[in-house]
Parts: C-alpha cells; sequence; structure tokens
C-alpha cells in the first residue's frame, strides 16, 4: 500500500481458503495471545470474504509508527456444513505482509535556512589545505526510504563561473575552495545557494539561499593620497597657524581602519632635521591637520624635514605607512590661497549615477587624488580637471570621465589643493562627491529553476488545512538597488507558456509563496510549467524601458 493515499480507500488483500468439502469458510486475525480477533490496532479482516481493509480512521502517519511490512497471522476455519452427520471441524493458518510504500510527496526543507546568513562566517585568506567547516547545512524530507535520504549540493547559475565554496554531499558541511581567493575589501559577503535532492525516482529538490560574512583580517596598511607632501610657511608665521592637512585611508573594516597620525623624524633628511617634529603637532590624532606649535627660528633654516606615521590600530597587530613632509621657510609672509565661500564652492556634491560626464565644480587651481573610495579603485580614473581660463582669471574644472555606478561605490572624497605656482604655498581642501541612485537594477531570481509538490484530489482550503498553511514553494529575487520604491521586488505569475496553468496557481505578489488554486488530477496533468515575473515598484532608468525594471523565471510543480 502507498502511504500517501487516503487511508479509508485502502483495501490490501482478499484472503481467501478453499474447502474441498464445501463447507462455508470463516476467517479472522489470530493476536499474539492467540486468541481470534476481526480487527487489529489497523486493520481488520471480513469474516466471509477474507477481504483485509485498514480499520475506519486510521491515519497514514500511524501507519509510519512501525516498521514495515507488518505481520498478520489468519485463520481459517470451516463450519462442517458438508454433511448430514455432525463431522470434525477443519481450520489452517496463513500470514500475510502488509508493506508500506512511501510516496515522494515531501520535497527537502531547510528549516533553520534563515538563520544560516547569520552565523555563516569565512576569514578572508586562501585555503589550499584543511579548509575550516563554515557551517552544516540541514534539510529534513518527511518521507520515507530512498524518497527520505537527502543528497547536498551547490547551485550555481550557467553564467557564474566563480564557485567559491564545496559542499559534503551526504553531511551538508560546508568548507571554502581551495582555488578561490576570499577577499573581504572586494567581495564583504559571499553568497550561497544549498541545493537538496532526494533519491526519489522522480527527485524533489529544496534550496536555501544565504549570505556569508568575509571577516577582515588586518592585511591592508593606510594609504596617503599623496607619495610626499611639500608645502610653505612664512618665518614670521604664528603659533596656531594651520600648516598642512594629511589624508590617509585603509579599506580593511571599520575595526582596523581606525587611522591615527603621529610626527617622526625622518633618519634620511640628516640630522639638522631630527629635531623638526618638535614645532609642529597634529589639532588631534585623527584629523592629520598639522599646525606650528612654536615660533620657527630666525636663524638660516631653509625648510622642515619629517614623517608622519599613519597607523590603523587593527589587530592582532597594527599596519602602518610612512609618508615625508616638506615645509619650506620663506623670509616674508607669503599668503595661502584661500578657498573661495560661495554656492558654487560645496562639500558635499550630488551625481547621478551613469551620467556620461558632468562638470563638479570650479576652483582656482589644484592637484586631484583618491581619498576614501568605499571599494577599491583609482579616483583619478573616473574624475579629471581641465585648466580654464575666464575674464583674466584662472580656474579649473573637475568633470566626470566616466560613469558613476552606485552598485559599486556610494561615494568618494577627493581632495583638491591650490598652490600659489610662485611661492609654491598651498592650502588644501576636501569634499565629497555623492552618487545618488537610479533604478538601472533588474530584479534577479536566485536561482534559475524552482520546483514544488502538490498532493492531487485537494481543494486549496484542504491542502492548506492537511500542510498546515505552507506554500507549495517560495521564489525569491533580490534587487540591487538603494533601499526604497526602487529595490521593492513584487511578483505574479504570467500567462505563458500555459494560460490554463496559471489560473491554477496564485502567488503572494510581496512574498513570493505559490498556493494552489483549484483541485488537482494526476491522471489528468502531472506537472505544470509556470512562469513567474518579478518586478520592482519603480519606472526604470534603463535606455529604452518603460515601467518597472522586470526579470522572469520559470517553476515546475509536479503533482502527486
Amino acid at each position: 500500500m502507498k502511504s500517501g493515499y487516503p487511508c479509508q480507500d485502502m483495501y490490501f488483500k482478499k484472503k481467501t481458503a478453499r474447502d474441498p468439502d464445501r463447507d462455508q469458510v470463516e476467517y479472522a486475525f489470530v493476536d499474539d495471545e492467540g486468541a481470534e480477533t476481526y480487527e487489529t490496532n489497523l486493520f481488520q479482516i471480513d469474516k466471509d470474504t477474507g477481504l483485509i481493509k485498514l480499520r475506519p480512521g486510521v491515519q497514514v502517519s500511524q501507519l509510519l509508527q512501525n516498521i514495515s511490512p507488518y505481520n498478520l497471522t489468519v485463520i481459517a476455519k470451516d463450519d462442517g456444513s458438508c454433511c448430514a452427520s455432525e463431522s470434525v471441524r477443519h481450520s489452517a493458518l496463513a500470514t500475510v505482509l502488509i508493506g508500506v510504500e512511501d510516496v515522494n510527496n515531501n520535497k527537502p526543507e531547510f528549516r533553520d535556512c534563515a538563520s544560516y546568513g547569520e552565523v555563516a562566517k569565512i576569514q578572508e585568506g586562501v585555503y589550499k589545505k584543511d579548509p575550516p567547516t563554515i557551517i552544516r547545512v540541514e534539510a529534513t524530507d518527511e518521507d520515507s526510504s530512498a524518497n527520505g535520504q537527502i543528497v547536498y549540493s551547490l547551485y550555481y547559475a550557467q553564467s557564474e563561473s566563480r564557485k567559491p565554496f564545496v559542499i559534503d554531499k551526504l553531511t551538508g558541511v560546508l568548507t571554502p575552495s581551495p582555488h578561490v581567493i576570499f577577499d573581504r575589501e572586494i567581495r564583504p559577503r559571499e553568497d550561497v545557494t544549498v541545493k537538496a535532492t532526494d533519491r526519489g525516482d522522480r527527485p524533489l529538490i529544496g534550496f536555501c539561499q544565504f549570505s556569508i560574512e568575509v571577516v577582515d583580517v588586518n592585511d591592508n596598511a593606510p594609504q596617503f593620497d599623496r607619495a610626499s607632501y611639500e608645502t610653505s610657511v612664512s618665518r614670521s608665521e604664528t603659533i596656531g597657524t594651520s600648516i598642512l592637512t594629511v589624508f590617509a585611508f585603509d579599506t580593511d573594516a571599520p575595526h582596523n581602519a581606525n587611522v591615527t597620525y603621529h610626527l617622526e623624524p625622518d633618519p634620511s633628511a640628516g640630522e639638522e632635521f631630527l629635531d623638526d617634529i618638535s614645532f609642529f603637532q597634529f589639532v588631534n590624532e585623527h584629523s592629520g591637520e598639522i599646525t606650528l606649535v612654536k615660533p620657527i627660528p630666525k636663524t638660516k633654516k631653509e625648510k622642515f624635514v619629517f614623517n608622519v606615521i599613519a597607523d590603523d590600530n587593527g589587530i592582532p597587530e597594527a599596519q602602518m605607512s610612512t609618508v615625508q613632509v616638506t615645509i619650506k621657510v620663506h623670509e616674508k609672509q607669503q599668503l595661502a590661497p584661500r578657498w573661495q565661500s560661495s554656492s558654487d564652492c560645496k562639500k558635499e556634491v550630488t551625481v547621478v549615477e551613469n551620467t556620461e560626464e558632468k562638470r563638479l565644480d570650479d576652483q582656482f587651481f589644484f592637484r586631484l587624488s583618491n581619498g576614501g573610495v568605499i571599494r577599491p579603485g583609482k579616483a583619478d580614473s573616473k574624475f579629471r580637471q581641465f585648466n580654464k581660463i575666464k575674464d583674466g582669471r584662472e580656474w579649473v574644472e573637475v568633470v566626470i570621465m566616466e560613469p558613476l555606478d552606485y552598485e559599486q561605490a556610494h561615494n568618494y572624497t577627493l581632495t583638491l589643493t591650490a598652490t600659489d605656482v610662485n611661492s609654491h604655498v598651498s592650502s588644501s581642501r576636501s569634499f565629497t562627491v555623492l552618487v545618488h541612485d537610479v533604478n538601472d537594477a533588474v530584479p534577479q531570481f536566485t536561482v534559475d529553476l524552482f520546483t514544488g509538490t502538490v498532493d492531487e484530489e485537494l481543494t486549496p482550503a484542504e491542502y492548506l488545512e492537511k500542510f498546515d498553511r505552507k506554500p507549495i514553494t517560495s521564489v525569491k529575487a533580490v534587487d540591487a538597488d538603494s533601499n526604497g520604491p526602487q529595490n521593492e521586488v513584487h511578483y505574479r505569475i504570467l500567462d505563458v507558456p500555459d494560460p490554463r496553468a496559471a489560473r491554477l496557481f496564485r502567488i503572494d505578489e510581496l512574498t513570493g509563496e505559490i498556493w494552489p488554486y483549484a483541485k488537482f488530477d494526476r491522471e489528468e496533468k502531472d506537472m505544470y510549467i509556470l512562469t513567474v515575473e518579478a518586478r520592482d515598484n519603480s519606472p526604470s532608468a534603463l535606455p529604452g524601458a518603460s515601467g518597472p525594471n522586470k526579470g522572469e523565471l520559470r517553476e515546475l510543480p509536479n503533482v502527486l
């Protein structure tokens, strides 16, 4: 008998016995005590026909509680009605074996899938030998025998060549691939999709997708935005004057990128410069702004030379970088260029992503350097300065040379240095370019194909009751745009390729859960192909597109 069929419809065997005397034969079970009975806990027998069937009210779960097959002893007795005179009654015993054959109607489920992303971590690096266990995933299948045996594998889209993880097909233990370098500065999180497949004749599949945090190792030293710094100062400069601002950034995680600065003598400059750091100090260790703290000697000291050390204060061991600073001394007061205070000189400039070319700011004279890009990149490749002369005034435009992508970097910090070309006195200013997101990302499904199963002969209400309101399956798509309507994913079932199939199922617009909307007959059709559309909730910014961005995939529900 098959465990997936309604118990009240189960008829197993008509156990018959022949009597050569043509007596009337009567049937009964023999229990463990040797007593005759017409019923056991699960089965009943017709005393006249020998038909064995399940007792009313027996549930499938009760059948699966004991080891299959069930062993029943049946006795057949004649009534001696063949003869006119009273005769000896005869009987015979037989054994009936009833096996429970499981129906593969439950797909594997990852009950703890939602929690995997909170605990799964891998430290950045390369794992050629003895790879650590990242996490052990587990799927359960309520079927028995081969239908409930699970094999694990990893799912990758056909277009994905990078495969960073390996999984044990039997235990579900996930480990890093020896062929992949894990670098938090490039990929702070790694997405993984685990597939659990049962061993049934028509295998059912369950998916679990989560992301793995790449834990930072302090493998990057702070980087100064220039190879060296040089400026000028008047010999009569007053104490407390801001002389120069240095800047270093660190691409490690925040706890390994807490950059502080301090001054040290430059041994390569010579003995005469060893005491130069006593004339200067930082406003605070985090600012990078250097000020004058005592008068410059009236003697012929022509310049100061010292080093600035940037320390990232990382753990377990800090990384440091050194840059040389040269400050030339002028006999006369030299006024440094002053930055304009006007609406044209903003500390923040917002640029819409994908803009082909845009002027950012007008300034006097400066050099451009990279300062604090969220993801590794070179600002010089994206921005350029152009010298301009208008009405006898020299100024410079900062122009975007290639489109900016919000999904790659949310902002850029640019440092501008204005220098008097005669005295070489300079002053610096930093401003931030904020990248404004537009709806240019299409929702992407986490896998290319979802599968599910639904029992035949169940109304939608009966399905909900039987399966405790669980959906047939759930689809999931993600949108890389920033939070808001532009990454709010909505789902619907399309009328292609099978308009009739689309009317037999319903999908939750926000969760992607798919439910039955009709009663199914497996003999009529045992599989349906659905096409699900995922769309965001904002007009598309892609060229030639109208309405929201949309993505599609196929879903295969099987009827059991």
